[in-house]
């Protein structure tokens, strides 16, 4: 007898997992699929499925046998369809905005830059030997512009009006002061151009450093946020089950869970800000982080979130038979792809 034809739904949209490419299915669960359909000799056709919720739908209604994309075991899922063995281990991820700083965060890390303190250092040290010079070589120029005598407040004040304000010269007819109060000037323009030179180094280095808007470690961190996520997919069943467990415990939740058919979808949603991050497996976010880096800055964050086998699904009416050659298949997959490579 021969065997069946396996009804084969392949999700669209999942880069790099599975997507259509000038009407060919590539992705790395396609080609996956494709080697264990092989091993098996089972015939096979395909059908788009569009969303991974899609899928598993047909596959408790019979439309379809397997279900290929990047699959990630749940409970929920086991006890609607079947499992072949886990091709892979594969945890959830977090993409979001890349930290924009303001006016206040770029000045703080310009004063943490070397170059400012020595800047200011080198321009109000310069400004002091030229201040005193000026007092001692003419000590009735302080009362000339502030019609006041020399005193440490007056002192004080041509200092600074030396560092930061206009060149007194026109208080002044002698050359060596005149002199001085010339070269505090250029003093001024050169270092005020450093300054500026720092904090314009701080205010780009800042706005690419590789950090994200939120501090995300775990679940909870999500709390508030807008969170993307493809529709039907483990990101959203585990961010869903985990932020409710959350507010079990703490109250009404201020999250959102906001759902796209397509990985694509996902990305532009992120772009616009329709959503503050986006939640994937793992290959997915690198590879939709990777995409956007074209256009922005992005940061995708460390923490890899409750990692869990992947596999592809079959449905409840597939044959214990056809289930059993599908998963040593996969096995055989893994084990060749440990062997080392014979001499």
């Amino acid at each position: 007898m021969a065997a069946p034809v396996l009804r084969v739904g392949i999700v669209a949209g999942q880069y790099p997992c599975s997507y259509l490419d000038q009407g060919i299915w590539k992705g790395s669960a396609v080609e996956l699929w494709g080697a264990a359909a092989e091993r098996t000799k089972l015939p096979f056709v395909v059908q788009r499925a569009g969303t991974p919720q899609e899928a598993i739908d047909s596959l408790v209604s019979g439309k379809l046998d397997v279900a290929v994309s990047c699959f990630n075991l749940t409970h929920g899922r086991l006890r609607k369809v079947g499992y072949t063995t886990p091709y892979r281990f594969e945890g959830i991820k977090i993409l979001g905005k890349a930290k924009q700083f303001d006016l206040l965060g770029i000045l703080s890390r310009a004063i943490k830059d070397v170059r400012l303190p020595r800047a200011f250092s080198l321009l109000f040290g310069t400004t002091l030997l030229i201040t005193i010079a000026t007092v001692i070589l003419e000590k009735r120029l302080v009362e000339a512009i502030f019609a006041e005598k020399l005193s440490a407040k007056n002192f004080t004040r041509l200092w600074l009006l030396l560092t930061i304000g206009p060149s007194p010269l026109d208080k002044t007819s002698r050359l060596k002061t005149a002199t001085l109060l010339a070269f505090s000037h250029y003093v001024r323009i050169i270092f005020s151009g450093a300054l500026i030179a720092a904090i314009t180094a701080a205010a780009i280095g800042e706005s690419i450093e590789a950090d994200g808007q939120f501090s995300i470690a775990g679940f909870s961190d999500l709390e508030g946020l807008r969170i993307g996520v493809a529709d039907g997919s483990y990101a959203e069943a585990l961010i869903k089950d985990k932020l409710r467990a959350l507010h079990n415990k703490a109250g009404a939740s201020s999250s959102t869970l906001v759902k796209y058919k397509r990985n694509q979808d996902l990305a532009d949603a992120l772009k616009h800000d329709q959503v503050d991050v986006i939640a994937g497996d793992a290959a997915a976010v690198e590879a939709l982080g990777a995409q956007l880096a074209n256009v922005g800055h992005y940061f995708i964050y460390a923490a890899e979130l409750a990692k869990t086998p992947q596999g592809f699904l079959i449905a409840p009416t597939v044959s214990r038979a056809i289930d059993a050659a599908l998963d040593d298949a996969v096995v055989s997959l893994e084990t060749d792809r440990f062997q080392e490579p014979k001499p």
